[in-house]
């Protein structure tokens, strides 16, 4: 397993915890966390490193 897909698994795990209900697939915020938690731009998904 890549780091990608471990923080992507372990931000998706807490998100069905902390929002029961939501579907983290769904959700824009989810989104915006994975990007960050990756170390790209929370709406463009652009690396910040770049």
């Amino acid at each position: 397993m890549s780091s990608t897909d471990a923080i992507y698994n372990a931000i998706r795990d807490q998100w069905i915890i902390d929002h029961p209900g939501v579907d983290p697939d769904d959700d824009p915020d989810f989104l915006r966390a994975v990007r960050t938690a990756e170390g790209q731009d929370p709406e463009t998904g652009i690396p910040l490193d770049e």
